[in-house]
This record gives structure tokens, sequence and C-alpha cells, in this order.
């Protein structure tokens, strides 16, 4: 399974019961918006406010094997998605970064990263071969790298 369809199954179990909800129910049903021969978007809809009240009952009597049990329907569901239409994965990820993490709390947030394996860390080269790696607030700076090539 992909690492999109991981991290936004977890992000997408967490988000689903946070005050926006709604707006993560929206744009997760949107997803089907595209997809041929799925489901319609009101059918997503419903089991995405499913989805949520099984997850806060699921919190209510603490059962995590349940929360477990829910993450992994879902990111079989976007797996499904995605196998369906690959082309989607760019709209999965734009949700997964423009909704679902920023609703979650910090330690949530970097779960999902985790998942990702991107970890927050960006490399550019410059034009002089210089390469800048950004991580968090700290970013280092060298030259004469070698990324691979010869």
């Amino acid at each position: 399974m992909d690492e999109i369809v991981v991290a936004a199954g977890t992000a997408l179990v967490q988000a689903i019961a946070t005050d926006g909800w709604a707006r993560v129910r929206d744009a997760v049903a949107g997803l089907w918006r595209g997809a041929r021969g799925t489901r319609s978007i009101e059918d997503i809809g419903s089991d995405l406010e499913v989805l949520r009240a099984e997850v806060l009952e699921a919190r209510a009597a603490g059962d995590q094997d349940a929360e477990d049990a829910l993450t992994g329907e879902w990111r079989s569901r976007l797996h499904r998605l995605l196998r369906a239409d690959p082309d989607l994965a760019v709209a999965l990820r734009e949700v997964l970064d423009q909704v679902l993490t920023p609703a979650l709390q910090p330690a949530e947030q970097a779960r999902v990263q985790t998942l990702l394996g991107d970890h927050g860390q960006q490399v550019n080269i410059d034009a002089g071969n210089n390469a800048y790696t950004a991580f968090g607030d700290q970013t280092n700076i060298g030259r004469d790298q070698n990324l691979g090539r010869p």
C-alpha cells in the first residue's frame, strides 16, 4: 500500500473526530467526485458520518482496536479509489496536506509526516551545485555533495 494511502487513512480517522470534521468529510467525499465507477459523493459522505460516530464511540470506550480497524478500513477504501483512478493521488495528497493534516494536533501531524516518509525535509540544489537542506527551522548548507551521481 502506498505511503500516501497509509498516511491519508490514518489522518482521516484522526481528523474526522475533530471540530473541523465537516470540512474533512466534504474534502474526502470530493475525492470520489472525479472517480469513475465509484459510489456517489452522498454515499461516501454518509459513510464518513458513520465513521465519525464510530471513532467517537471507540474513543469514549477506550477501544483502540476498534479505531485501528476503522483506520485499516479507510486505508483500504482509499487504496481501491487510487487503484481505480491513479490520477487521484495528486488530489489525495492535496486533501492530506491542506485539510486532514492541519486538522490534527502536532503529535498526530508528526505521525502523518513519519508515515509519508518525508519528515518535512526538503533538499534544493542551486545552479552552483550547492545543496541546501531544510528540516524544520534548521538549514544545512553544503558544497560538492554527491547525491547519487558520480
